[in-house]
């Protein structure tokens, strides 16, 4: 299935920032509406229709129109995060869900994955399985290519000593009879969101028959540190329940421990008895030659810096097998329901760390009967044998447009198998931006759309469904000529308003076929054919239970971004509603109006005045005045 709406954050190969507002979503507890306006992926199961947003999953068990038509699940049921990246259906009722979030790295956001989660039971409970897990040995290790490592990164804040300061010992704390090899690495922050540059690593070996401490000494080795902070790191040449904690104090009392679990997720624990294998501290020495143990609030534990990249983008099911395209962790695959990860490369290399190999970054997946389709930043790569081996189609030796693979879809229909891709160039090629096909199974490829990002595909029999960062297109004859949508809804006066497109799903059923979209402003669906829509969104409660009696999304509102502000508002009698915008000064900017059934409605506003003329950041006021002579007041916040 698809990648979310993130990835079309992420259209540089390296972690590029993405837009901290984009992240944010509306979302609302009214039991029975759908989560959130921001849809990412959409899939169905056979029996029902799953829907990913920023706010959880979302599961159609009902009239998707009425209170009690869709079912919601997020880390209150056992997700990993809420973010929803991407979705795929093994079949009715078990559902694999990729999650993740925008981590703030160096005053900017960036992509972050946290994990997979599974439910074989249609969301009753739910099992997540972290990045740490699944990629545990592929964080930045220069240097080390060795797939058997697992290594733990811990951020170190030293912004209250004066530097430059060296490092003198670390302490090593072994909580029972083992041996235990381990490369030590140590980072010098350099502003970066990368661990920053390593001053040092060095191989240890740890023994021990009862639960003690051991010093490691430095001071030979003249590390110096002249940044506010340092990351230390933990390779460890066998899998091992490692336990941090911030003192030895805190290991016998239990308290201010940071441990992970079995499946390598991370978490604070205030209970004693957590019986684990390691803890660490670190002696620093001054340059007036005074030594001192850091304090116990310095250390925090790494998990921004080892997700930022290893972003699951995509997930494809081959009979009980999961396919995961993780960005920089790559692909991988689980065959036993998540309980193990193999390792993936679709050049028959060994996995690079440094991740210069442009063919092992990952971003989208999908299978045909026992062949795999895996998209890179180095092309289409095809493996007819579970990925023992593997043929690769670029730019340089095909008519692939661009190197950077955002997605791939697969057609049947009368006996032909179709493989689709959205493709861009990266800072390697001379590509270009467009939509590739092959009826061949890579043998010849044709280009369509140049220009257009498909960041999904639907398909209907011979009918193709994209959906691109230009809008909602479909073509009848394979890619030939293809049509436009506007996505409007008549019936409540809605539309979506911005081009872009997330994802769309056709579901075939006994009576009509359902064209599902997914955009940034809500869902949408279409059963004649995208001659007309019903646009689905998340409102909350509105005059009841001390809910707010109007408000207003998204607010703040940006004109050139969202297109319109949708003004809600509830109506105890049908008939004519006038919404009337002031500025602070109590002047007049624009009168909107709308012929309204009795209910919760809305209208939406441009931005612009009466004139016609967009308004000026600012604030502004709205007063609703309904057909029964209620007036509510609301307010909105311009910032374009």
């Amino acid at each position: 299935m698809k990648k979310t709406w993130l990835v079309t954050l992420f259209v540089c190969l390296i972690s590029c920032p993405v837009s901290a507002q984009i992240l944010k979503d509306f979302a609302t507890e009214t039991l029975g509406r759908i989560s959130g306006n921001g849809i990412g992926d959409i899939d169905w199961d056979g029996e029902h229709l799953w829907v990913g947003t920023s706010s959880g999953i979302n599961k159609l068990v009902g009239d998707p129109f009425a209170s009690q038509g869709w079912m919601t699940f997020d880390t209150s049921d056992g997700l990993a995060r809420d973010n929803i990246f991407a979705l795929a259906a093994v079949r009715a009722n078990i559902i694999w869900a990729a999650t993740g979030y925008a981590e703030k790295v160096g005053g900017d956001y960036f992509p972050a994955g946290a994990g997979i989660s599974l439910t074989k039971d249609g969301g009753d409970n739910w099992t997540s399985f972290s990045t740490q897990y699944i990629f545990r040995n592929y964080y930045f290790q220069p240097g080390f290519k060795k797939e058997d490592r697992f290594a733990s990164v811990f951020e170190v804040d030293t912004s209250n000593l004066h530097l430059p300061f060296s490092i003198d010992t670390v302490r090593i704390y072994i909580g029972k009879d083992d041996s235990a090899p381990f490369i030590l690495q140590i980072w010098q922050d350099n502003g970066t969101e990368d661990p920053g540059d390593l001053i040092f690593t060095k191989t240890h070996e740890l023994t021990g028959d009862s639960a003690h401490f051991t010093d490691i000494d430095l001071t030979s080795d003249s590390i110096k540190v002249d940044s506010p902070s340092f990351r230390i790191g933990f390779t460890f040449e066998t899998q091992t329940s490692l336990s941090i904690g911030r003192d030895a104090r805190g290991i016998n009392e239990g308290r201010n421990l940071i441990y992970r679990d079995t499946q390598g997720g991370w978490h604070f624990s205030e209970e004693s008895g957590l019986g684990g294998n390691w803890i660490f501290r670190v002696k620093v020495k001054t340059a007036n030659d005074s030594t001192f143990w850091l304090k116990n609030d310095s250390f925090q534990f790494g998990e921004k810096i080892i997700d930022v990249g290893r972003t699951i983008y995509d997930i494809a099911i081959q009979d009980t097998t999961v396919w995961i395209a993780g960005f920089y962790g790559g692909f991988a695959k689980s065959s036993d329901w998540g309980q193990t990860w193999d390792k993936v490369t679709p050049d028959d290399k060994p996995f690079d760390p440094t991740y210069s190999d442009y063919n092992q970054r990952a971003f989208s997946v999908v299978t045909s009967g026992d062949t795999m389709w895996a998209g890179t930043a180095d092309g289409i790569n095809r493996s007819a044998n579970g990925g023992k081996s593997w043929i690769n189609y670029n730019s340089v030796d095909t008519r692939i447009p661009g190197n950077f693979v955002v997605s791939l879809g697969v057609q049947k229909y009368k006996g032909k198998t179709v493989i689709w891709a959205g493709t861009k160039p990266t800072d390697k090629d001379n590509g270009s931006t467009g939509i590739v096909k092959t009826e061949d199974g890579g043998n010849t490829w044709l280009n369509y759309m140049e220009g257009y990002t498909a960041w999904n595909f639907g398909f209907q029999d011979s009918l193709v469904w994209a959906a691109t960062d230009r809008g909602l297109i479909r073509s009848r004859d394979g890619g030939r000529r293809w049509e436009f949508f506007d996505i409007v809804d008549d019936s409540s006066n809605d539309r979506i308003y911005i081009d872009e497109v997330i994802s769309v799903e056709v579901v075939e059923g006994s009576q009509a076929t359902t064209v599902w979209v997914g955009t940034y402003q809500g869902l949408a669906l279409s059963q004649d054919d995208g001659e007309s829509w019903r646009i689905i969104k998340a409102y909350g409660p509105i005059g009841v239970d001390r809910a707010p009696s109007t408000y207003a999304f998204p607010n703040p509102f940006s004109p050139s971004r969202s297109g319109a502000i949708r003004i809600v508002y509830h109506t105890a009698k049908a008939g004519r509603t006038v919404v009337k915008i002031y500025d602070l000064a109590m002047d007049l900017v624009k009168t909107l109006s709308s012929e309204d059934p009795r209910g919760d409605r809305g209208i939406n506003w441009n931005g612009k005045n009466g004139k016609g003329d967009r308004v000026a950041n600012g604030a502004y006021l709205y007063k609703v005045e309904g057909a029964d002579g209620r007036v509510a007041w609301g307010k909105i916040v311009v910032m374009d």
